[in-house]
Formats: structure tokens, C-alpha cells, sequence
């Protein structure tokens, strides 16, 4: 590796040079002396890319996100690897298009993923499909943070990292946003939420103009209270957010997945739902009912659980994703011989 670069360990952050390591950071170094030593760096990428190591080594210690195994320099551009467990959404999908996902159980966990990343002043920056995996032992992962950053200073260059995936891009965004914001989050969760609903993708990911036009039909057209500055005119149709995303939804399914898409799928991004709100909500419901069809279908049951039996169904569901997961990792070769055995 050539030029300044960044390499994460487990207990400290290594920052080298060209001629070997330049210094070192461990978890008992003062931050003010970790902070005066990255703007010491003389270039732009290198004090970013320092930023973002010092808050992924003391904030991904989740277990619903995938830990952080190392970073490189690649063209002026620190790119950060994190372990790859599980299978994403469409891949379950294609594999199993017969069995019911839990979609509740996902979604809340995915909440709960982004929740400890936005109290922690961190953004993902790039939640899709991709991003989201199950693991084999049925626990959703948030990985790849390649273009996430952290909220704890105030660096301009610190600007959102547009995803592959226009489906999943904040409206703000496409309008030339060019901070970080948590919000434009809550808005990728929303528009993963209507996947995971309808088992296609809300909005086109042809292009951002096709993924406007989407937008605007499922959602309706921005008010001008909501986007001042692109001086929309007075006489602006105003369309209730979520109107046309409604429709041909499950008919059994929890309440509260449908309510966070929604609350969080809202031009007007102080508007939108957070993740701690989600969360809590998810909870309320939860204690309420007390059904594991909370978890397992996403739907309402009429008969309530005791703890042992909410724990047993739990445990149950997750056998149940374990099995899929070694279903699919079978090569032809060993489903010959199991079935001639």
C-alpha cells in the first residue's frame, strides 16, 4: 500500500506511511491526543478515513452488526471490510420461495441494528438489500460499511456516499444533500420494509429519475413546506405520505411493520420515524400481545403466550432458518449421497 493509510486492530488504531507505522492508538490513548494527531495528517482522505477507524473500533460491538475485520487504501478511497455472514433477503427468497419469512422479527431486528449505530452518532449510509443478511442461526447482521461515517465532528468532506441501489436513496439525497443525516437512514429501513412486504422493490432502480418518478406516484408530490428550496408552486397537489405504498399488502401481518414504512418513508425527513421511536414501538406491541406469531409470521394472533412458550416458539423459528441454511450450502454431490444412503 502506498501513500497514508489506516489499518484497524482489535484494541487500537495503527496509522502508517509510506516507510512503516507512523503511530499508534490504544483503547487507553486520550481522544484529544487521537484527534490532534489525525489533523496532523496533511491530507483530506487521510483524516476522514482516521475519523471513521476511531469510531467503528469503539461502536461496532453489536451483535446485530458484522464486525469490522480490517481497512485498506484503494485510490485515495479507505475502503472498510467487515465479515460476510449469512445470506441476504432475495437470496432466502430465491432459495425458498415457498416458506414464510418472519418478516416482524426481521424487520425489528434491523431496527434495533440501527438504532445502536445512530446512538452512537454513526450513519450506515447505505442500507439495501445487500446490506441485510440472516445468519445461520436466523439472526439478522447489518454489514458492509464502506460508506459510513460518524456524526461527531464536523468535517465538511464527511458528505453521504450514494449506493449502488437507487431504489434506496432519500429523496433529500437526490436533491443534492450533501451531509450525512440519520434520517436518510430511517428512509433506506422504510423502503427495505416495503420490500420485505410486498417481495419487490417499491421504488425503480433503473435510474434516480425513474426512482423519482416512483416516488412521486407512490408518495405524491413534496409540499412546499416540505422542500423550500426547490420553489415549488403554490398550487402543488399535497398527497397523504404512504397512500399508494398500502396497497396489496399482506393481509395478515403486524401492525407496526406497516406503520414504520410509512412513518419513515416521508419527504420531509424531521418528519420521519427514528429508529429509537421504531424500536420502542416494536416493544409496546410486543409486551401486548405477547404472540410469537409476533416474530415468526409478522402477523396478530388471538391467543396469548406465556414466557416459556414465546421462548420455545422463538427457538423453534430459528431451527427452522438454521435447516434452510444448510439446505442451501448442500453441493449436488452431497444430496446424491444422502439420498442413494
Amino acid at each position: 500500500m502506498s501513500g497514508e493509510g489506516f489499518t484497524l486492530m482489535l484494541d487500537k488504531v495503527v496509522l502508517y506511511g509510506k516507510f512503516g507505522t507512523i503511530w499508534e492508538a490504544s483503547k487507553e490513548t486520550d481522544p484529544q491526543q487521537v484527534h490532534a494527531k489525525i489533523m496532523d495528517l496533511r491530507t483530506v482522505e487521510g483524516r476522514r478515513a482516521a475519523y471513521r477507524l476511531l469510531v467503528f473500533k469503539d461502536c461496532l460491538r453489536h451483535s446485530r452488526v458484522t464486525n469490522v475485520l480490517e481497512a485498506y487504501d484503494a485510490k485515495n478511497e479507505i475502503i472498510l471490510v467487515s465479515a460476510s455472514e449469512g445470506w441476504t433477503i432475495p437470496e432466502i427468497l430465491d432459495a425458498h420461495k415457498d416458506e414464510a419469512l418472519p418478516t416482524a422479527r426481521i424487520v425489528f431486528e434491523l431496527l434495533q441494528a440501527v438504532k445502536y449505530l445512530h446512538d452512537a452518532a454513526v450513519v450506515h449510509n447505505e442500507i439495501c438489500l445487500k446490506s441485510v443478511t440472516l445468519s445461520p442461526t436466523g439472526r439478522v447482521k447489518l454489514r458492509n460499511f464502506e460508506a459510513a461515517v460518524t456524526l461527531k465532528t464536523p468535517i465538511p468532506t464527511l458528505a453521504y456516499t450514494r449506493p449502488d441501489d437507487y431504489s434506496f436513496i432519500a429523496p433529500e439525497i437526490m436533491f443534492g444533500q450533501r451531509f450525512s443525516s440519520a434520517r436518510s437512514d430511517m428512509w433506506s429501513v422504510g423502503c427495505f420494509i416495503a420490500y420485505m412486504l410486498k417481495k419487490k422493490l417499491a421504488f425503480s432502480n433503473k435510474s434516480m429519475r425513474e426512482t423519482l418518478k416512483d416516488i412521486v406516484w407512490n408518495i405524491g408530490l413534496p409540499t412546499r413546506e416540505e422542500f423550500r428550496d426547490l420553489h415549488l408552486p403554490k398550487s402543488i397537489i399535497e398527497f397523504r405520505p404512504g397512500k399508494y405504498l398500502k396497497r396489496n399488502l399482506p393481509k395478515e401481518m403486524f401492525r407496526g411493520v406497516e406503520i414504520v414504512m410509512v412513518e419513515t418513508l416521508r419527504y420531509d425527513r424531521t418528519s420521519r420515524m427514528t429508529a429509537r421511536t421504531a424500536v420502542h414501538q416494536f416493544s409496546v406491541r410486543y409486551k401486548m400481545e405477547r404472540s410469537a406469531e409476533f416474530f415468526m409470521c409478522g402477523c396478530c394472533a388471538d391467543t396469548m403466550m406465556s414466557d416459556d412458550q414465546m421462548e420455545e416458539a422463538l427457538q423453534d423459528q430459528r431451527e427452522g432458518l438454521r435447516r434452510i441454511h444448510q439446505r442451501k450450502f448442500y453441493t449436488d454431490e452431497e444430496q446424491n449421497s444422502s439420498s442413494s444412503a
